[in-house]
């Protein structure tokens, strides 16, 4: 079909009049290729006649849902001729190094003000399987800049492990939200990973989220603009300095198991929130002000174990730090099997209740989810209302694999009515699943076969 009767084709309707919609104007008509939600599905209308085929470069956004390939994601980038990219959302499969930091590098400078970016590339199963991976048998990869997006108000990059640098200059000036998620920084030993996110750089940073990236051993951040901070899975960081006057909540997990010698160094008068799944010792964390904390999170304890557990004593030394908190979440860890105390067991046959009497002494209201029903729990059931006189409400969720029987739930009202004024919620859990870490916020793609 020729040029002539592709536009025919296309300035007919079914009942052989004038296609009307071809002499909307151009905003209203991009407007309808937006709603397709895809930068190819509006390529493809290109079909229809002439007067569509310069449309969809025009669009305001790029939108590649996954899984889209470098073959298209490349030439859509490159096509687009809008003056400004207001919106770019990308999930690429097995795009490779250098054409990712390409595609970074054409798009920074196009972004609108207050422009948001998500850019993620994924791992197909046939690469995460190649045999070299994980064998320290490919060659180096080289290094690329990251550029600076002055103008974006959100950056999120999921980069499956892109060798990167920070970008030596530029402001963020606009930059409110940065996820950095996979990413293998080029920044250990120099000591200056943190000035990117600190005010002069980003003056107007309130979230910020780098989790499962490597080669950062030294990160000091200084923001009076930062509210939000997460810090996960940061494997060989060694010093972490941050002082944040305005921030609200904190989270760290799984950065300083992995050395010996660490320092953390925090300063957050205004803190309401710390989630901390780290290790904790006097000597190498310094908490500075902390005096507005109102929740503490900590994971993940063991239950039952020798007093010469060291999370166990880390844990209890992070507790020791606060004198009160509001809401105290904890994970707690142990067997699933209905096993008596062992030897070395801190149970009931070795009781020493005056440190949980120091933590939980104002305790007014308890929620347990994942509750199996063993002795084990009965007995820590009826601890906690025995060292906690305040508490005034216990809500319990059932494991789905517990023993939901009318004499289980008899015997937890039992413990609970020797207690006046106590009150008790039980729910049975049907799903299967008593607790989800959350390990990203990108959302799951078919491909997410490790590290969430």
């Amino acid at each position: 079909m020729g040029d002539g009767e592709v536009e025919r084709a296309g300035m007919e309707t079914d009942g052989g009049g004038e296609d009307r919609i071809s002499a909307l104007p151009d905003d209203l008509l991009c407007s309808i290729l937006l709603r397709l939600g895809s930068t190819p599905a509006a390529g493809q209308t290109i079909l229809l006649s002439r007067r569509w085929r310069r449309l969809p470069s025009k669009l305001p956004r790029l939108l590649f849902p996954f899984p889209s390939t470098p073959p298209c994601v490349g030439p859509g980038i490159a096509a687009n001729t809008a003056p400004v990219l207001r919106h770019v959302d990308v999930v690429c499969c097995d795009s490779p190094a250098g054409a990712t930091a390409t595609w970074l590098h054409l798009l920074a400078p196009r972004l609108a003000h207050d422009g948001v970016v998500y850019f993620r590339n994924t791992m197909s199963r046939r690469r995460l399987m190649a045999p070299h991976r994980g064998l320290g048998l490919a060659s180096p990869s080289p290094t690329f800049e990251l550029p600076c997006f002055a103008t974006a108000a959100k950056l999120w990059l999921r980069l499956e492990f892109l060798n990167l640098e920070l970008p030596r200059s530029g402001v963020f000036a606009r930059l409110t939200e940065m996820f950095l998620e996979h990413v293998d920084f080029n920044h250990r030993g120099r000591g200056d990973f943190g000035h990117t996110f600190s005010t002069p750089r980003c003056p107007l940073l309130r979230r910020l989220r780098i989790a499962m990236c490597t080669g950062i051993d030294t990160m000091g951040i200084y923001s009076d603009s930062l509210h939000h901070f997460e810090l996960e899975f940061v494997p060989g960081l060694m010093e972490l300095t941050l002082m944040a006057p305005g921030l609200r909540t904190l989270e760290l997990l799984s950065c300083f198991y992995y050395i010996q010698e660490w320092n953390c160094s925090i300063h957050a008068p205004d803190l309401e929130s710390l989630r901390w799944g780290d290790r904790f010792n006097i000597g190498s964390v310094l908490f500075v002000g902390f005096a507005r904390l109102q929740q503490l999170a900590a994971f993940t304890i063991p239950v039952f174990g020798r007093p010469d557990n060291t999370i166990i004593q880390e844990f209890a030394l992070l507790l020791g730090r606060f004198s009160a908190v509001y809401r105290l979440d904890l994970l707690l860890s142990y067997e699933r099997a209905n096993s008596p105390c062992h030897s070395n067991c801190e149970c009931d046959e070795h009781p020493d209740w005056n440190e949980w009497e120091a933590i939980v002494h104002g305790l007014e209201e308890a929620e347990i989810r994942s509750f199996r029903g063993t002795e084990h729990d009965f007995n820590f059931v009826a601890l906690l209302f025995l060292v906690s006189p305040a508490l005034k409400k216990m809500t319990i969720t059932l494991d789905c694999m517990a023993d939901a029987s009318e004499e289980s739930c008899q015997k937890l009202r039992e413990i609970v009515a020797v207690h006046p004024g106590a009150c008790l919620e039980i729910h049975q859990n049907t799903s299967g699943v008593f607790y989800e870490f959350r390990q990203s916020n990108f959302t799951k793609t078919p491909d997410d076969h490790y590290y969430g």
